[in-house]
């Protein structure tokens, strides 16, 4: 089955260009953990419309579905199905994962900010890299927390977020934000 999926358009707004190689890259890695055999994703073309592609050798489960539904850079994903004359589109409901809302680490907004979906993509990397299960309930300490942009993306996984800041002017903010958020 030839799968396609279409690229947040905010993701890396500033680098967008750039942005394609590292959604290849974290895509990559992600079907290394799927439950279907895949072909090597490709950054393909369609329409003068960019996706990333791949191929698998039979239908992905419902947690493929969920796995592919939490990586950074997915906005709409797809079956490919080639007819004689055409190619269709089929659209493929994401799967909602999110503990809390996502746009919670976009609402903050400071200089020196690190990108949320830069963000969630290194989180995706470092634990699709690893033996855990994304699915389950993972501890996640982030060393320099700042105003914890990384613990709210982790946050939306459900994951125990953990920070470390010397900064108690940032702390104080980011909890009086997550408090605000909250109510």
């Amino acid at each position: 089955m030839n799968y396609l999926i279409l690229q947040h358009p905010g993701h890396n707004r500033v680098y967008y260009n750039t942005a394609a190689p590292i959604a290849l890259a974290e895509l990559t890695i992600a079907v290394k953990k799927l439950s279907v055999v895949c072909q090597e994703p490709d950054i393909i073309l369609l329409e003068n419309i960019r996706y990333l592609s791949f191929e698998t050798d039979r239908e992905l489960t419902e947690d493929d579905l969920l796995l592919l539904s939490r990586l950074s850079f997915v906005f709409a994903m797809y079956i490919l199905e080639k007819q004689p004359d055409k190619k269709v589109l089929i659209p493929i409901k994401k799967v909602d994962y999110e503990y809390v809302d996502s746009k919670i680490s976009s609402l903050l907004k400071y200089k020196g900010k690190t990108n949320e979906l830069f963000t969630k993509t290194m989180i995706n990397v470092a634990v699709l890299s690893s033996t855990f299960d994304p699915r389950e309930k993972i501890q996640m300490l982030d060393p320099v927390a700042g105003k914890g942009t990384t613990l709210f993306e982790g946050t939306v996984y459900g994951y125990d977020a953990f920070g470390i800041e010397i900064e108690s002017k940032s702390v104080s903010e980011a909890v009086l934000f997550f408090k605000k958020y909250l109510e």
